[in-house]
């Protein structure tokens, strides 16, 4: 006779019977930090109920900067598959006997001849990217491992956009499902620019961009002004579906006020040269009252420029301070006490469609966001939407000013997102859901 307990694992055992596959070839994946993995591992987290069951493919040893082991929790008991991949920057670390990690580091001003040398290589002979040499490998793999396993839709995440290089290869052999995810641009994205590309280069990158745009089933990206850029380049059928907030990350203790006398304003993720807060720093001259009682803190990786930038100014080295990148459970503890985030977005022809993936927490922690960015980008029209705060144009000094005196004297406050909000990541899943099964 069957326990209560053995037929509520026979009811489980059941129920996962039923639900449908899902292949999810990822690059970034605990316990690799940052924004590109979360988009991925928030949608496995609440794929299941909705009935769809995520498999997981990434490389076994990878090359990543950020790593954040508190991430790995959150993805135990998902199905991973992990296979080997060889990358370049192996090599070149270990001739330099540099760190075995590497990643797309955009320079846009003076750069060495050795750097010149390397950016051209990177863009010339690596395309799409360096991880070029996992496509062949793993898809090897999948081409057996996919009918075996009765799945039936892969979804690839780019960058690195060579992984969607696999999905077309699958989709060619198998004639599966196949939907590919673009968190940034691939032909027209802004780091390409840095690598000094030949005509034969850049006409490359845009045939097999537009080969995964035609061939892919579903095609989405994180924003609205991706999406009219990827239907423009060959896209049959795309959807927006962008980054966002998880509720669950959030359920800790209510804010902590930062002390009334002191205003803490935070930047957290990347600062690299698209990525300019100079002009924002200088302004802080220009307060009235003078700057007493604020403090400017960086928190993750920030180019050294800027560095060097503040330590040479006696003004800004008292007012402003550098954290390495922290653990993405300490950054929900960041916000807490802090009185102003400042959001960062890259100054170049695509500004428009640039939209973090922080931006979403950014709002969702009911603290007040300052943006430099372009004014009538996605990412304005996401704080404008929420109330959230205002993307200034990084020349607006009068505009910037006001504003940060408003928060100084407590007129301006922050929005909260709710649980049922549109940017939740449950609500994105159900999105991504939609697609799945249509």
């Amino acid at each position: 006779m069957c326990t209560r307990l053995d037929g509520l694992n026979l009811i489980k055992v059941y129920f996962y019977t039923l639900m449908r596959k899902v292949l999810i070839i990822t690059y970034y994946w605990p316990p690799s930090g940052g924004s590109g993995v979360q988009r991925w591992l928030k949608f496995a987290k609440y794929l299941p109920e909705f009935g769809w069951e995520p498999i997981i493919v990434t490389p076994e040893n990878p090359s990543f900067i950020n790593t954040d082991e508190t991430l790995v929790k959150e993805a135990s008991g998902m199905e991973v598959l992990k296979l080997p991949i060889w990358e370049p920057y192996r090599l070149v670390n270990k001739l330099k006997r540099g760190p075995s990690h590497q990643k797309d580091v955009v320079l846009t001003g003076k750069m060495t001849l050795s750097q010149k040398v390397a950016a051209w290589i990177r863009g010339n002979l690596f395309i799409p990217d360096p991880r070029k040499f996992w496509i062949k490998p793993t898809y090897k793999f999948l081409k057996d491992f996919i009918p075996e396993s009765d799945i039936h839709t892969i979804i690839t995440t780019g960058p690195p956009h060579s992984l969607h290089l696999i999905g077309l290869k699958l989709k060619r052999k198998l004639g599966v499902k196949w939907v590919a995810d673009f968190r940034d641009p691939w032909s027209e994205w802004d780091v390409l620019e840095t690598f000094r590309l030949s005509s034969l280069a850049w006409r490359h990158h845009r045939s097999l961009e537009r080969r995964v745009l035609m061939n892919a089933d579903q095609v989405i990206s994180v924003g609205w002004q991706m999406d009219k850029d990827l239907k423009r380049l060959g896209a049959h059928s795309s959807h927006v579906i962008t980054n966002g907030f998880d509720p669950d990350d959030f359920q800790t203790e209510q804010k902590v006020t930062a002390e009334s006398n002191r205003l803490i304003i935070r930047h957290i993720g990347s600062i690299d040269d698209q990525r300019n807060p100079r002009p924002f720093l200088a302004l802080l001259k220009d307060l009235n009252p003078p700057h007493s009682g604020i403090e400017v803190e960086f928190v993750g990786n920030i180019n050294p420029n800027l560095q060097n930038y503040v330590e040479k100014d006696p003004f800004l080295k008292e007012l402003v301070s550098f954290r390495d990148y922290v653990p993405h459970s300490e950054v929900i503890d960041l916000y807490k006490s802090t009185g102003l985030l400042l959001l960062v977005l890259a100054h170049s022809k695509s500004s428009k469609l640039n939209i973090t993936g922080k931006i979403f927490e950014y709002v969702a922690s009911g603290t007040p966001v300052l943006g430099l960015g372009d004014p009538g980008g996605d990412a304005a029209q996401v704080l404008k939407d929420s109330g959230g705060g205002r993307v200034f144009d990084p020349s607006d000094n009068t505009g910037i000013l006001e504003f940060l005196n408003k928060v100084v004297t407590g007129e301006i406050k922050g929005s909260e997102m709710k649980a049922d909000s549109e940017f939740s990541r449950k609500t994105l899943t159900e999105k991504l859901v939609t697609i799945l099964e249509s």
